[in-house]
């Protein structure tokens, strides 16, 4: 399970030519061995704050919740009731590029390791045509 698992929720593919350092992820723990994977896409662009990948795969920082491949998350749409699909990522050097150039206007103790965002496949307004769905949002503790 834990072999299906990793497959369905990674979304950052094997090691390869383009990551900075080769790691044997068997020489890890199951947690370890998602962060070294988050760790080898993050400094493919240290600096990055937000990743956008409109119906790809989240990158998650640690393993991923049993309900992110167990078919529980996203759930529907609560307007349309369709799909939802994966769009973006809050990236934790967002927290510190924000108290850099902001010091002191963010609380200190506000951390994650991942936000990930799932917005309506279909993209729905409500019978206004003006309002629109609520995202879901699954917020991944710092590691």
């Amino acid at each position: 399970a834990e072999a299906d698992a990793e497959e369905a929720a990674d979304g950052v593919g094997g090691g390869g030519a383009g990551d900075a350092f080769e790691v044997d992820d068997d020489d890890f723990g199951a947690g370890d061995k998602w962060f070294m994977k988050f760790q080898r896409r993050l400094d493919r662009s240290p600096r990055q704050v937000v990743r956008y990948s409109w119906g790809g795969r989240p990158l998650w920082i640690s393993e991923p919740p049993e309900e992110s491949w167990n078919g529980a998350w996203p759930p529907p749409c609560g307007l349309c009731h369709g799909r939802r699909v994966f769009e973006l990522q809050l990236m934790p050097t967002l927290l510190y590029e924000v108290r850099q150039r902001c010091p002191g206007h963010m609380d200190a103790d506000i951390e994650w390791g991942a936000v990930l965002v799932y917005s309506c496949a279909a993209d729905c307004t409500g019978p206004d045509g003006v309002a629109t769905c609520a995202e879901f949002v699954v917020v991944q503790p710092a590691v």
